[in-house]
């Protein structure tokens, strides 16, 4: 199985192709933020599993939709679509 993330842009458009595990992954990693927030929400709390349930939401989406840092010498950059894709 093919488990390699595409990623193409057009001018106005992104089409993203992934496997169905990856994307189960993605929403999976999904739910888990929003079991965070609803915990941010209720206690003004985040639990270590709230906490490594966002990382790995992070990390899911930086990788597989191949978003890139802005500055490559920082641990906390922030994110953008890769240069030239516009």
């Amino acid at each position: 199985m093919n488990t390699e993330t595409t990623v193409k842009y057009t001018k106005d458009r992104v089409v993203i192709n992934m496997s169905l595990d990856k994307y189960e992954r993605l929403c999976q990693n999904f739910n888990g933020l929003v079991c965070a927030i609803g915990s941010v929400h209720d206690l003004w709390d985040f639990s270590l599993r709230d906490i490594h349930a966002m990382d790995e939401l992070k990390w899911t989406l930086q990788f597989d939709l191949g978003f890139e840092k802005i500055e490559n010498d920082s641990y906390h950059s922030q994110y953008r679509i890769p240069k030239g894709s516009k």
